[in-house]
């Protein structure tokens, strides 16, 4: 009898124990932040970070450049990340590397440019010594958007000579192109990269898009069934652009 007696009381409190636990699970879960990824991988990089500082490692800025990083990601209001990561690189101006400052650089460009701080950022991307190729699109997208044509216009054209067949070169130039109204100029230009590129099928619905706002609603349908024959997963709402000067996440990984 006391014996079975021990079994239920144990039995019942592991029931009591599961409900807790559930019940805080589900607390946590509807807490803020809303990326829980980000808030588990917080507390990871802080514990690094804590024994980065306690050892004087070199490394330690990395773990704080994370830090920034996935705070970022887990409160994007919070305007509070572009001044710490300005903190962290003056702290680190004669710490570290040419190129690893650099890198730090091109974290804030693409926290201030997830902002909307478009200056800024553009000050940090042209502090890079070379550029990557998505940078150019970013870099072309914030001048048009200042007003200066003429140097968005150059950096799409170093964009299309350095990769003749990548659809961010052409992007660039269509974007420019239409903003200025010329939907004209942009879809010749789109049908100049899908004659270099006859499968890229996102091309064929850039196509298909410019075709649709000059009324040509025929052959812009001709174009969108072109893209889903050569990729029916195509989507037919291009999101490029978009993506790259209003980014609706911050894309940037974690570094050790």
């Amino acid at each position: 009898m006391i014996g079975n007696f021990n079994k239920n009381n144990d039995s019942g409190i592991k029931i009591v124990a599961a409900i807790m636990f559930i019940v805080i699970f589900v607390v946590w879960l509807l807490t803020p932040p809303s990326d829980k990824i980000s808030q588990v991988c917080s507390w990871v990089n802080n514990v690094c970070l804590n024994y980065a500082k306690m050892t004087n490692s070199s490394k330690a800025y990395i773990y704080e450049r994370n830090q920034i990083v996935l705070q970022a990601k887990m409160n994007p209001k919070d305007d509070g990340v572009t001044a710490k990561m300005d903190k962290l690189i003056n702290a680190n101006q004669n710490k570290i590397s040419k190129s690893e400052l650099a890198d730090l650089h091109r974290d804030r460009a693409e926290i201030k440019l997830y902002k909307g701080q478009f200056e800024p950022a553009l000050q940090d991307f042209l502090y890079q010594d070379s550029l990557r190729y998505t940078d150019y699109l970013k870099i072309a997208l914030i001048y048009n958007l200042l007003g200066d044509k003429e140097q968005a216009l150059s950096y799409c054209n170093t964009a299309v000579n350095r990769e003749p067949k990548s659809i961010i070169g052409f992007a660039c130039f269509s974007k420019i192109y239409e903003d200025m109204g010329n939907y004209e100029a942009a879809k010749n230009l789109w049908e100049l990269a899908v004659d270099r590129n006859k499968s890229n099928a996102e091309m064929w619905v850039e196509l298909g898009r410019i075709k649709k706002v000059l009324g040509d609603s025929n052959g812009a349908n001709t174009d969108f069934a072109k893209a889903q024959t050569i990729n029916p997963n195509v989507k037919l709402n291009s999101t490029l652009i978009q993506d790259a000067i209003h980014p609706k996440k911050l894309d940037l990984q974690l570094k050790f």
